[in-house]
């Protein structure tokens, strides 16, 4: 059978202790033999020898055998070294330093000094004192973490579409700039191709050559050079006399941002759609048939 021992404020001489006056007995002062606990406890007078349970570890203890009392009434300390003799004051004695602070087992509820395992499951751990802002921290660690990722995956996003946005910019600017290029070898082509007409037109009498293969070009010359680009059409049957307007060379593919290019007898080059060339073709026949009558 385990006795119930008293708890003892920490102020309590932790000690092995035997009070008397003259053969008068009081109560077993001791401390918990688990240096882990510490615990000042006092058991009743004459349990000497029994076992009993520290109420705050829960380390079973043998009571230790009580001093007998001086034949002057003073009190002696037994069993402990020299050193740890208390020193006496006017008052009484210097009590101990107060013991560990101590926690509960979520477990079996055994009391045990903060920040140690359990002695008895050994199943748990408190968090030591002063750590009870980890929580607090470990979270506010998180969100700081998600705010730099979420950060970090905005500003690749952003350059990302950024790249994607001056990728596309460069490829229409390139594209443009073929299409620009295209448009530049098609007029240098037709100016070439005018430059022999009035060359022929002055060697027969102010007339161009009947056909534009009559000009001695390869087949390559005699084509738009667009991506859609046909050969070259001719309006025969003209002089360096007809209209300025009239159409001489043409193209009836839209091959130029959907637009076409015209040569005329004065050997200016314009850009017109396919609706405009017809009319200028029309124009020219009328004229052609004018000059003829």
């Amino acid at each position: 059978m385990l006795l119930v021992l008293d708890r003892l404020p920490s102020a309590v001489i932790c000690s092995t202790v035997a009070v008397g006056r003259k053969g008068k007995l009081m109560s077993i002062h001791f401390t918990c033999p688990n240096h882990a606990c510490g615990r000042a406890m006092r058991a009743p007078d004459g349990s000497a020898g029994k076992k009993a349970r520290c109420p705050s570890c829960k380390t079973v203890v043998t009571i230790p055998v009580q001093s007998e009392a001086e034949e002057d009434g003073t009190i002696r300390l037994a069993d402990l070294p020299e050193e740890d003799t208390p020193q006496r004051e006017a008052g009484g004695y210097e009590p101990s330093a107060p013991g560990p602070r101590m926690q509960s087992c979520p477990v079996c509820g055994s009391e045990y000094p903060l920040g140690q395992a359990c002695p008895r499951c050994r199943r748990s751990r408190q968090v030591p004192s002063g750590s009870s802002g980890w929580g607090m921290r470990k979270y506010l660690t998180i969100l700081v973490v998600l705010i730099v990722f979420g950060g970090l995956l905005a500003a690749a996003g952003y350059v990302i579409k950024l790249a994607g946005e001056t990728g596309h910019q460069y490829t229409r600017n390139l594209m443009d700039s073929k299409d620009y290029a295209a448009d530049a070898a098609c007029e240098m082509n037709l100016s070439s191709i005018y430059r022999s007409l009035k060359t022929a037109a002055a060697a027969n009498e102010g007339k161009f050559p009947a056909s534009l293969e009559d000009l001695g070009y390869a087949s390559d010359q005699l084509k738009c050079p667009a991506k859609d680009g046909q050969k070259f059409l001719y309006f025969p049957g003209q002089t360096e006399q007809s209209p300025p307007k009239n159409v001489l060379v043409y193209e009836i593919t839209p091959a130029h941002g959907g637009k076409c290019n015209v040569l005329r007898v004065d050997g200016s080059i314009s850009t017109l759609t396919v609706e405009q060339v017809n009319i200028a073709l029309g124009a020219t026949r009328r004229s052609l048939e004018r000059f003829r009558k």
